[in-house]
């Protein structure tokens, strides 16, 4: 066989060259067994003293990558070749099964599976899809590779991702960006129909901004570039490099000393970053200083390297990297989303979800995200992408969210980006609803329904069974009534599980449900022209139980008592799980919401008497059963009351 380069034989030992890496050796490992009636009879195994293998793996790389184990016996060596399986892209021929065995007591001692790559030079690229990583993003190669992915995207997507918005109506403001070094701010009062882009980024300090001194100037003279940090330059030069003119920036676009600008541009974020033609996401900046262009990437540091003998008879090398890696440790070695400074910023949840495209500069290379799927540019290997996509059909003009399978989609695609928002932090407290209007108001489009400072009219009695996951202090100043997952800090648990329990499809589990009733709800938004974000006021009122919580310290437990002037009943032992640290000196209640007269489950809140009013009372947080031996048939003769919470 002819070598493509002078040193794929010396990538391993004589012994697996002359057999593994033979062209027919290599030829048993490429037949695909994916499709097979028996896969475990497919691939190329082999058998190699325990001792051979250890002593060989530090001059073969292929040795260096088994078990080594300093005993007797022999390992049978199996290899097996499969197609990829989409996850990772690009999507080809790169997925390695290697499984080790020893031959006398049958256990195994290696199962794992490994993606191959190739550089685009090597021989072995006729067969390998993957790519080494392009890390000099500020060339013309990767300008031109980005656009070739939008390209694509507009071409082959069409069932999950919307036409390029080339027509869509501007901004109130943007930045043109036609001469990179003096951009200047464009006044568009909603007249202009051209395409524009939207940045994403992490503030992470003070910074220039838009206000009503320098509003003039900036739209006259224009913006020195040499006055602006890194990140708000660099979005500029892609921008232009890209194609494009105009770039919405919040910093630069909203008037920032003017509070009635920034009610009104924030009840237009939802339009402004979904009607983009895609967003630049500075994914691995932690301040606009930083900028994200000229960052040093890391190329990928492969498990290792090996030959790979071609069909044509010559002989590449290709990179093996783990499809799962047991260790996260950067860049070099892998890529987490979560790694990202930009995954912890609040305000860019909505940022990434709700474009439609998005040029995602990461941490170890440029990625192309869109509604079908995450690639690398240049066809890199690319590790399947974490984090929410919208549902299906969000950019759809009409689809149905009222019945089957995309009602139940609908909804976990709902209790997911609360989950993933609440994950985030937010500096300024007051922002826990402004950061996720625009994605509450996506969905509120979706799914016809009324929001109600985080929770939905339709679904109000389960959406209330929200936990926090670790309590903490209770925010000094108000944001939202304390029903709302919005009133309080940290990350919000809201379980797919009750919508379940409140469906029963069981005949008798449908007769024994009981659920408490919402009388009326209402709230009162701080600005009509941001109906998605601040509260004012909130008002809950319920028609259901009222159960004292009783505190039992000798055994160090909570349970449910229902007291009359006659008699007392014991609803069994509960688990409280409290919103915050705030020690509640007065009596505390519990209000069942959903549960079961067979004891099998009931859940609900634990409210306290709001200081000097009877009859108004707070969220505390939400309780369930301990257990489910007890009977609950009792409570149906249980006199029910309307419990107002604020």
């Amino acid at each position: 066989m002819a070598e493509s380069g002078p040193t794929s034989r010396h990538l391993v030992c004589q012994e697996c060259y002359d057999t593994l890496f033979s062209a027919d050796g290599w030829q048993s490992v490429m037949a695909d067994g994916k499709d097979s009636d028996k896969p475990e009879a497919t691939g190329y195994r082999y058998t190699s003293p325990w001792t051979t293998i250890k002593n060989a793996s530090t001059i073969c790389n292929w040795c260096k990558l088994l078990p080594q184990r300093q005993v007797e016996g022999k390992a049978q060596v199996i290899v097996r070749y499969y197609k990829d399986n989409g996850y990772n892209t690009p999507v080809g021929d790169k997925f390695l099964t290697v499984i080790v065995k020893d031959l006398e007591d049958g256990g195994t001692f290696m199962d794992e599976d490994f993606l191959l790559y190739t550089t685009r030079d090597n021989s072995a690229a006729s067969v390998i899809k993957a790519r080494d990583r392009i890390t000099q993003l500020w060339t013309e190669e990767s300008f031109s590779l980005a656009k070739a992915c939008i390209d694509n995207c507009a071409r082959e997507h069409q069932e999950s991702c919307p036409p390029l918005q080339t027509t869509s109506v501007l901004p109130d403001r943007v930045v043109d960006c036609i001469d990179t070094n003096k951009p200047r701010i464009l006044l568009t009062n909603g007249k202009i129909y051209e395409s524009y882009v939207t940045l994403s980024y992490v503030w992470g300090g003070p910074q220039p901004m838009l206000t009503t001194e320098n509003v003039d100037k900036y739209t006259t003279d224009g913006l020195e570039m040499t006055e602006f940090p890194q990140t708000i330059r660099d979005a500029v030069t892609v921008t232009n490099r890209i194609g494009l003119r105009y770039l919405w920036i919040d910093a630069l676009c909203i008037v920032q000393d003017s509070p009635e600008d920034k009610v009104a541009q924030l009840g237009k974020m939802h339009a402004i970053y979904k009607n983009s033609y895609f967003t630049i996401n500075a994914s691995s900046a932690s301040s606009t200083y930083e900028g994200f262009l000229h960052q040093l990437r890391p190329q990928r540091e492969p498990r290792a390297t090996i030959p790979f003998p071609c069909p044509d008879g010559t002989v590449g090398t290709v990179f093996i990297a783990y499809k799962i890696p047991t260790v996260t440790e950067g860049p070099s070695k892998t890529y987490w989303d979560e790694l990202e400074p930009i995954t912890w910023r609040g305000w860019c949840y909505q940022e990434k979800v709700l474009p439609a495209r998005s040029l995602l500069y990461a941490s170890d290379t440029l990625k192309y995200y869109c509604q079908t799927e995450t690639v690398n540019i240049g066809e890199a290997l690319c590790e399947e992408s974490t984090g929410l996509r919208l549902p299906h059909g969000t950019y759809q003009s009409a689809v149905s969210t009222t019945g089957g399978d995309d009602a139940v989609r609908f909804r976990q695609s709902w209790l997911a980006a609360l989950f993933q928002y609440t994950l985030r932090s937010i500096t300024v407290p007051s922002d826990r609803l402004p950061a996720f209007a625009a994605v509450a108001e996506q969905f509120s489009i979706l799914n016809k329904d009324q929001y109600l400072a985080g929770l939905w009219r339709k679904t109000l009695l389960l959406d209330l069974l929200w936990a926090v996951q670790s309590k903490g202090e209770k925010p000094k100043a108000y944001r939202a009534p304390s029903w709302s997952w919005a009133s309080v800090d940290g990350l919000i648990r809201a379980e797919w599980e009750f919508d379940q329990l409140a469906k029963p499809q069981d005949g008798k589990k449908a007769r024994d449900l009981r659920m408490a009733t919402i009388v009326d709800c209402r709230v009162t938004v701080a600005n009509s022209l941001a109906p998605y974000g601040e509260i004012t006021e909130g008002l809950l009122i319920l028609r259901g139980l009222l159960l004292r919580v009783h505190s039992d310290e000798g055994v160090a437990e909570e349970r449910l008592i229902f007291d009359s002037g006659s008699e007392s009943r014991d609803a069994g032992s509960i688990l409280v799980s409290h919103d915050t640290t705030e020690d509640w000196s007065d009596t505390l209640y519990a209000v069942p919401l959903l549960w079961n007269i067979d004891g099998s489950f009931i859940y609900g809140l634990v409210i306290g008497r709001e200081s000097g009013i009877d009859s108004i009372h707070q969220r505390v947080g939400r309780f369930q059963r301990k257990s489910s031996s007890t009977d609950l048939a009792w409570m149906d003769v249980l006199p029910k009351q309307e419990i107002t919470i604020k």
